[in-house]
C-alpha cells in the first residue's frame, strides 16, 4: 500500500473549524477595544469643553450663554438664536469656523448658511451615528424660550432695547 503525502479532508475541515472559532472568539474582542476608544475619545470631547468652557469663563467673568437672539419690540423671540456651542469655538481651536459666523446676523440667516451645517467634531461622540446636523430655519416655535444663562438655571436675564432695532437678549 502506498501512503500519500498531504492532508486529508477531516485535517483540512477540523484546521478551519479551530480558525472559524478564534475569529469568533477575536471579533468581539476587537469590537470591545474599539468601543473602549470611542469612549474614550468622547470622554476626552466632554473634557475639552470643560476646560474650553473655564477658559471663557476666566476671559469673560461669566459663561456663555445659553443662546443669544434677538427681541422684537414687544419682547417676544425673535427666533433661534446662537448658543454657547458657538462661543466656545475659540476655546476648542476652532477659531476659522468662529470667525465665519455673522453674530450680528440671525442663525437663519442666508450668511450663515455654511457655518451653520459645519460638523465640528468635539462637539460629538465618536459612538453616535454622524446623520444630518440638527438645524432649525423656521423661527421661533410656539413653545415659549427664555434667554437663560449657562452660569445657572435661574438666572434672569436682563434685556437692552435699542433705538435702532430690536433688543438683544444678554446675560
Amino acid at each position: 500500500m502506498r501512503r500519500r503525502s498531504g492532508f486529508t479532508l477531516i485535517e483540512v475541515l477540523v484546521v478551519i473549524a479551530i480558525i472559524a472559532v478564534l475569529m469568533g472568539l477575536l471579533i468581539p474582542a476587537v469590537q470591545k477595544v474599539r468601543e473602549s476608544a470611542s469612549r474614550l475619545k468622547c470622554s476626552n470631547n466632554l473634557h475639552q469643553i470643560g476646560l474650553a468652557l473655564q477658559m471663557y469663563h476666566d476671559r469673560n467673568n461669566g459663561f456663555p450663554p445659553g443662546y443669544l437672539t434677538q427681541v422684537a419690540p414687544d419682547n417676544s423671540d425673535l427666533g433661534p438664536g446662537w448658543g454657547w456651542a458657538a462661543y466656545l469655538l475659540d476655546d476648542l481651536e476652532q477659531g476659522t469656523i468662529k470667525q465665519q459666523i455673522r453674530f450680528d446676523l440671525q442663525i437663519s440667516d442666508p450668511a450663515n448658511a455654511a457655518v451653520r451645517v459645519l460638523f465640528v467634531p468635539i462637539y460629538n461622540c465618536p459612538s453616535e451615528p454622524k446623520e444630518a446636523p440638527f438645524t432649525t430655519t423656521t423661527g421661533p416655535s410656539s413653545a415659549t424660550r427664555t434667554c437663560a444663562s449657562a452660569t445657572s438655571r435661574t438666572a434672569s436675564a436682563t434685556r437692552s432695547s435699542s433705538a435702532s432695532g430690536p433688543a438683544t437678549c444678554r446675560t
